[in-house]
């Protein structure tokens, strides 16, 4: 062989082997160089405070478990207004809001990972009020019997609640709470006959507070809820690499064990 050849010959070894050194810190790289964002609520059972001062809940254990699995670490914001919250996600500040319902105008600012629970949104009443609250089945009963709503001041409750929520304000039917404690008390109050919120965080606040509720059969939202990640400071390989991880602990069985303690799907 001669000099020219083996000459060739080493520079395309040598030439391979910083390619596969190279490819092999791309592989090696972390996904996260650093904890990622999420932003908290009081939230029973996804999103509580402990007696001791701690956040526990559904979402902590289920998002943690995720991006443990795709090799990134969680770091829990400090509660914020929900309007400020929002505006530090789509401005990057914060990386992560749970539980989240996929919309067009959202998918302009965020990632959407698979379904890791399922949400359902139910519309609870006083026991008192049974008599009047029978056979609704839908947005326009409520509306043509002139039942008083009350719902979340801003949030995702579904196409049918969207699309009677003009209707449901311009005829007076319609009132607000922001915390969900709130929404009890106006209840009691006589401020609304029914209240529109997430089933299993008004479960557990019922519950723990000892008030007597009925639940409507209707379920005006039942539907995949999804970790929502901002464009802004997540990659698409990072959300890549995150949604590949929850596809994983699904299909093991990994994160059905964390719902199931938690008393959802």
């Amino acid at each position: 062989m001669s000099w020219f050849r083996t000459s060739a010959l080493l520079g395309r070894l040598g030439l391979l082997a910083c390619c596969a050194l190279l490819l092999g810190q791309a592989l090696a790289a972390p996904v996260c160089e650093r904890p990622l964002r999420m932003a908290v609520e009081q939230r029973p059972p996804y999103l509580f405070m402990t007696a001791e001062g701690q956040m526990q809940g559904c979402d902590i254990e289920l998002v943690r478990a995720i991006l443990q699995q795709a090799g990134c670490t969680l770091e829990l914001v400090p509660e914020l207004p929900r309007r400020r919250r929002y505006t530090m996600f789509v401005t990057g500040e914060i990386d992560i809001l749970p539980a989240a319902s996929m919309t067009a105008e959202r998918r302009e600012v965020a990632w959407f990972s698979a379904p890791y629970f399922v949400e359902a949104v139910a519309l609870f009443a006083l026991p008192e009020k049974a008599s009047k609250l029978q056979n609704i089945k839908n947005f326009e009963d409520i509306r043509s019997r002139r039942i008083s709503l009350i719902s979340q001041s801003f949030g995702w409750f579904g196409d049918a609640f969207e699309a009677y929520k003009p209707a449901l304000q311009n005829d007076g039917l319609l009132s607000h709470y922001d915390q969900l404690g709130n929404a009890l008390q106006m209840l009691k109050l006589g401020r609304g006959d029914l209240v529109l919120a997430d089933r299993a965080a008004m479960r557990q606040l019922a519950q723990q507070q000892k008030f007597k509720l009925i639940e409507l059969d209707y379920l005006p939202l039942q539907g995949a809820a999804r970790l929502m990640l901002s464009k802004r400071s997540i990659n698409e390989g990072q959300f890549r690499a995150i949604d590949a991880a929850l596809q994983k602990l699904e299909d093991s069985g990994a994160l059905k064990q964390i719902r199931s303690r938690h008393g959802l799907q």
